[in-house]
């Protein structure tokens, strides 16, 4: 009986905690989770609730990757799901299985709109670090046999 009542006042205890914080998350209107953009395109600040991030991912095997010019992937991000008002801040990142240190392209983003950018994968570039000489033209064959994946996140306003 007296282990029960012992688990009783704990999870009663714990019930009581777990209530506080809820309340206190619910009435908290600080700062905790706001994004802000020091240095918005354009140059028209706006207000902290209209930040937004938005991310994704592209694998290679989607329909948004194809063959560019010769050793080039280019990519099409559509980002109309953000509904970004303005042309948003956006960082990209690739992984996959291997050669990944040796693309080149991968932080170059093209036709950058509200709604959608471009990246183009230039191919592999031979580096003191890896001066493999053979290596072939990067095709959307190769990206794929790779497993690449583009990855990005933008930050833009909605209001």
């Amino acid at each position: 009986k007296q282990w029960y009542q012992r688990r009783v006042r704990g999870f009663h205890k714990t019930g009581i905690m777990l209530l506080a914080i809820i309340l206190l998350s619910l009435f908290h209107t600080g700062s905790f989770s706001d994004t802000i953009i020091v240095s918005p395109k354009g140059g028209n600040e706006r207000p902290a609730p209209c930040v937004v991030t938005c991310a994704g991912s592209s694998n290679s095997k989607d329909g948004d990757w194809r063959d560019s010019s010769p050793g080039c992937v280019g990519i099409s991000i559509d980002m109309t799901q953000c509904h970004f008002t303005t042309t948003p801040i956006v960082t990209t990142t690739l992984d996959g299985q291997a050669w990944l240190k040796d693309v080149s392209g991968i932080s170059g983003v093209y036709n950058l709109s509200k709604d959608k950018f471009d990246v183009i994968l230039l191919g592999w570039t031979k580096t003191t670090f890896n001066p493999a000489p053979n290596l072939p033209y990067l095709t959307l064959n190769y990206a794929r046999q790779l497993s690449y994946t583009l990855n990005w996140v933008a930050f833009g306003y909605n209001c």
